[in-house]
């Protein structure tokens, strides 16, 4: 909802102060941050790598690596190949039924669709304080 403020401010700042200034948008680091990944997103990765490098040695082209989620009461997918054009520069939008009613929070449908998305915690090895290499 927030999105372009750190723009104002940094023009802000910079217009008022004249120093140098620059912002950062804080979700492209949480999308992007190792130290938050889950065992779930680990080991979803090398599914889709292994799957992308054998589609890709086959001769599959112009498509990406999709998951297809199966099971209801137990979180299972598999991967699917898309059509690129399918995908690309198309928008798929948060369905308002995971919004509640006044439209500040999100449903417990919701948190039973994200939930296996983000379980397992990972030992994350450190070295001089540093993360390394992440497995599982």
């Amino acid at each position: 909802m927030l999105t372009g403020c750190g723009k104002v401010l940094e023009n802000y700042v910079r217009r008022e102060f004249g120093v140098k200034v620059r912002s950062i948008e804080l979700n492209v680091s949480q999308r992007c941050s190792g130290m938050v990944v889950s065992a779930a997103d680990i080991d979803e990765a090398v599914q889709a790598g292994s799957f992308g490098v054998a589609s890709a040695l086959a001769g599959e082209t112009g498509k990406m690596v999709g998951f297809e989620r199966r099971g209801t009461n137990v979180y299972k997918n598999h991967c699917i190949l898309v059509d690129v054009n399918e995908v690309c520069n198309k928008e798929k939008t948060f369905p308002t039924q995971w919004i509640t009613g006044g439209g500040c929070d999100i449903s417990p449908d919701f948190l039973a669709y994200a939930r296996p998305l983000i379980h397992g915690e990972v030992t994350r090895p450190m070295e001089d304080g540093l993360p390394k290499y992440l497995s599982r």
